[in-house]
């Protein structure tokens, strides 16, 4: 049964019921758009599983469709996201009066195996080979990528954060040049560095842009629009082919964890390093403290045998 059909007797759609649940109480009513287009196409992906009432759904049920993503391949942190989205149709179908339980609410995801610490990122030397990367036959597109590989690699910006930063964002403050992101929950300012600063004022120079988005499509057909996501991701993946540096798991986000752990690795501070990245709770920062601290007392190191 698609979402926009009544369910059972009940005369509400649950369709407009969760459009309604997504707008005002997702992210108290302020979500992007990024994360309701995310909760749609899960949504829509479980009710293409489940063909029957949306009242019939049992905590059962829920299991057995976790186990089929499982087969499917699905990584444990998209079944997370797979059900998260679930649980909030049920919780809006409640609030509507459609259904009277939630069978997600008690599902989890799977354990998730991989190491908290086993994050991919960048050497010293590649992010350097990163950030000089560009292409000589489109001065625009190499500065406005340098300043992207910039922004992300050294100070820890997400891939989406770049993607709905406006010129407007940047701000100078004497001698000192400021942009806001806007995170997954909240806004945040950074400080540039002066030599990053540098890159994206050369790149707004060179475009001329004056408002709007900061970084813009240079190719033919999207010329002067808004990058998507999608855009910074293919941006950063040819960089990091171009320069031999793509591997398995190393993509956009590899830049962040790249910022994050040679920041802490060169200041030792995690406070800072806390702020920079826009973390909420210090211990997701520790996951980067620790992987320097390890390689830097490694106990083994101090065994006196020669091979």
């Amino acid at each position: 049964m698609p979402l926009t059909q009544a369910s059972g007797n009940n005369t509400l759609d649950p369709g407009a019921v969760f459009e309604r649940f997504l707008r005002i109480d997702t992210a108290d009513g302020d979500a992007s758009s990024e994360t309701l287009r995310a909760y749609r196409l899960h949504v829509r992906q479980f009710r293409e599983w489940w063909t029957g009432d949306l009242t019939d759904v049992m905590p059962d049920d829920i299991k057995e469709y976790r186990r089929v993503l499982l087969e499917q391949g699905a990584a444990t942190s998209t079944i997370r996201l797979k059900l998260t989205a679930i649980r909030r149709l049920f919780a809006s179908l409640i609030q509507a009066g459609i259904c009277q339980r939630n069978p997600a609410v008690e599902v989890h995801a799977p354990r998730q195996r991989r190491s908290p610490e086993d994050v991919h990122f960048l050497t010293v030397d590649e992010l350097q080979r990163i950030v000089e990367y560009g292409s000589a036959e489109d001065p625009v597109k190499a500065a406005r990528d340098r300043a992207i590989y910039a922004i992300c690699g050294i100070h820890g910006a997400r891939g989406i954060e770049v993607q709905r930063a406006d010129v407007s964002d940047l701000q100078d403050h004497d001698q000192q040049t400021t942009i806001r992101l806007r995170g997954k929950g909240h806004d945040r300012i950074i400080f540039l560095r002066s030599d990053v600063a540098f890159l994206v004022r050369v790149y707004l120079e060179m475009a001329g842009h004056r408002d709007g988005a900061l970084f813009r499509a240079t190719d033919r057909a999207h010329r002067g629009h808004r990058l998507s996501v999608r855009g910074v991701r293919q941006i950063v993946d040819g960089a990091l082919r171009a320069t031999n540096a793509k591997r398995r798991g190393v993509s956009t986000h590899a830049l962040r964890h790249t910022a994050a752990t040679l920041a802490y690795e060169h200041t030792h501070n995690l406070r800072a390093v806390q702020d920079m990245l826009g973390h909420a709770d210090p211990k997701t920062t520790a996951i980067y403290a620790g992987i320097v601290d390890r390689a830097e007392s490694n106990p083994a190191a101090a065994v006196p045998i020669k091979l």
